[in-house]
């Protein structure tokens, strides 16, 4: 059971870890909540078939499964500064209405 609920989570850290991370994530960031993933394109590289390094792959499988994974909504962006991070998640609309049911997606946004 989890106490501390979250609005907002952003991962940069060790890339094989990735998925272990994005599970935890999944059961402390409230339904509606921001899942935020650095790096996932890698400076380009997941999309060259040529570069098979262990960071890239690993970056590659896990992007491969949270585009498959259905309990999240997914976006990816190429860059943003963490003043453009901060700007959207005071964005964000807090109220009781993202408070529902499991069964609602969250959002995962990896960049």
């Amino acid at each position: 059971m989890c106490f501390f609920i979250y609005d907002f989570a952003f991962v940069d850290a060790e890339k094989r870890m990735y998925r272990e991370y994005f599970e935890l994530l999944l059961q402390l960031v409230r339904v509606g909540g921001l899942i935020v993933i650095d790096n996932v394109l890698w400076h380009g590289k997941v999309a060259n078939p040529l570069i098979n390094d262990a960071k890239t792959v690993s970056i590659r499988n896990f992007n491969r499964s949270i585009m498959e994974d259905k309990r999240v909504s997914i976006s990816m962006k190429d860059m943003i500064s963490e003043l453009k991070a901060k700007a959207l998640v005071d964005s964000m609309p807090i109220s009781e209405k993202y408070f529902k049911d499991a069964s609602d997606q969250a959002t995962a946004l990896p960049w």
